[in-house]
Order: structure tokens, then C-alpha cells, then sequence
């Protein structure tokens, strides 16, 4: 419960700030003003950059497009990547040789430049950056999906089924995957902290959103050279994203604990020999 409270405390302000942006920011988070490096008050919460931009707007309007490229691109390659490990280890052959193959030399990449390559390869803006996001988590979904299956697919329950007449997707999607959905769960929330901060990483090359749009990573980029002026315009968007992306990795870990059965005796209490508190006579 401590850590549900925790990971809730990290990351709902955050997201409920990127969420009341879509419906109302306090400023244009675009409009050049006057008053330039004005600190944080009752008018700026979060003060205002160099441009004299409102810092708070930027942050509410930058959150949309992180959370957004995480949130499709985990999906995307949650989908296509237990879709083809569930066929992998079910039909083995040539598939699951060519797909097992393909995954290892993704995973053979260093992880942020393999999303850097991508990224170049298919252009600066969210779509390229949402596609090398895709790709670099697709693998890891694929492997999961396929040693679950390869495990899943010798057990007594799955082969009483085939031989009552069941075919092979009814299997897959009535038996194997709503046992695989666990460990998937804990996956997908993993990587979507580790997907928000690879974002603002490529963001922060110039990758992603391009100006005068503004993203988490881009703000900590364009930040970077006033530091000695002011520490709020990369201070607060460093802040919104460093508690998503811990929060995200409590609640895996705490999702992890209670979905894992290996957890479950660690987790729960235990209980007395029977006997114990008597006295032996």
C-alpha cells in the first residue's frame, strides 16, 4: 500500500497537469512577453524563460506529446510484439528462427543509440520518434510472449484442450495469453517509464517535437544555456518527468510483486507452526 501511495504521489500530479492542458492552459505556451526570467509567483507558478514564456503552459502543452509517444508506442509494440511471440513459440519453425534472430540484433544495439539510429533513419518529428520507440520496445514483448508460450504449451491444460478439438488461436487467445497477461502488464509498465525518458532523450538531440512547440526534452535542452540566470525553466519539466519515470518503476515493481506467484510467499504473512505459544509438556 506504502508504495501504491507512493507511485500515485509521483506520477498523478504530473499527468493530471498534461491532462487539464488539453482542455485549459493559463497562457499561449508560445507567446513571447515582456518580462523574461521572472521567477515563480502567483501570476507564473513556475516562472518564465528567457522569452518570458509562461514555463507552466510549456510544461501542461510539452507533457502531451511524452506521454502520447510513450503511451502509442508501448501499445503499438505490446500488440505486434506478444502477437508474434505468441505464433513464434506456438508454431515454432522458420518463424520463430527468423523472428528470434531479428530481436537479438535489436538487442544487440545499445539501447538509446539504436532509438537515435532509428530516429535519424525515419525523420525528426513525433512520427519518426514514435516508430523508433516502437521498434526498440517491440522485442522485448516478443521475447516474453514467446518463452511464456514455449512453457505454457507443454502444460497438461493446453494439451487436455487440443485434444477436446480446440484449434490453435482458440488456445492462444483463450488460454495462453489471458496467462501471459501478468507478466506482460509488468512489462508494458517498465517500459513506459523507460520509454518517456528515451523521448525526452531524443528530444533533447532535437529528434522529437521541433520549435516553437514545446516537449519536456526540448525545454531541458533550450534551458541548458541559461542555468546562471535561472534554474526554473529546466527545473520544473526535469521534475514532472523524473517523477513519471520513477513512479512508473515503483508501480512495475509493486505489479511485479503481486502478479508474480514466485513473490507471493515473500509477500504474505507467515504463519505459525501449529503449536506454537504452548508449551511442551
Amino acid at each position: 500500500m506504502t508504495r501504491l501511495i507512493l507511485a500515485a504521489f509521483l506520477i498523478i500530479p504530473g499527468l493530471a497537469l498534461v491532462i487539464l492542458g488539453i482542455f485549459w492552459i493559463p497562457y499561449s505556451p508560445t507567446t513571447v512577453t515582456d518580462s523574461p526570467f521572472s521567477p515563480p509567483s502567483l501570476s507564473h507558478p513556475f516562472g518564465t524563460d528567457w522569452f518570458g514564456r509562461d514555463v507552466l503552459s510549456r510544461v501542461m502543452v510539452g507533457g502531451r506529446a511524452s506521454w502520447a509517444v510513450a503511451t502509442f508506442s508501448i501499445g503499438a509494440s505490446s500488440l505486434l510484439g506478444t502477437a508474434l511471440g505468441l505464433g513464434a513459440g506456438y508454431f515454432g519453425g522458420i518463424l520463430e528462427t527468423i523472428l528470434l534472430q531479428i530481436s537479438n540484433g535489436i538487442l544487440a544495439f545499445p539501447s538509446i543509440l539504436l532509438a537515435l539510429v532509428l530516429a535519424v533513419v525515419l525523420g525528426r518529428g513525433l512520427t519518426g520518434v514514435t516508430l523508433a520507440l516502437t521498434l526498440f520496445n517491440l522485442p522485448y514483448f516478443l521475447r516474453l510472449a514467446h518463452a511464456g508460450t514455449l512453457s505454457l504449451k507443454r502444460q497438461d491444460f493446453i494439451l487436455a484442450s487440443i485434444s477436446a478439438g480446440a484449434g490453435p488461436f482458440h488456445v492462444l487467445l483463450r488460454h495462453i495469453l489471458p496467462n501471459l497477461a501478468s507478466p506482460l502488464l509488468v512489462q508494458a509498465t517498465f517500459a513506459l517509464g523507460t520509454t518517456l525518458l528515451a523521448e525526452a532523450s531524443l528530444s533533447y538531440l532535437g529528434l522529437g517535437l521541433q520549435p516553437p512547440n514545446p516537449s519536456w526534452g526540448r525545454m531541458l535542452w533550450e534551458a541548458q544555456s541559461w542555468l546562471g540566470q535561472s534554474f526554473w525553466p529546466a527545473f520544473f519539466p526535469g521534475l514532472v518527468l523524473f517523477s513519471a519515470v520513477l513512479g512508473l518503476n515503483i508501480l512495475g515493481d509493486l505489479l511485479r510483486d503481486l502478479l508474480d506467484p514466485r513473490f507471493r510467499p515473500i509477500l504474505s504473512p507467515s504463519r505459525p507452526p501449529q503449536g506454537a505459544g504452548h508449551k511442551a509438556e
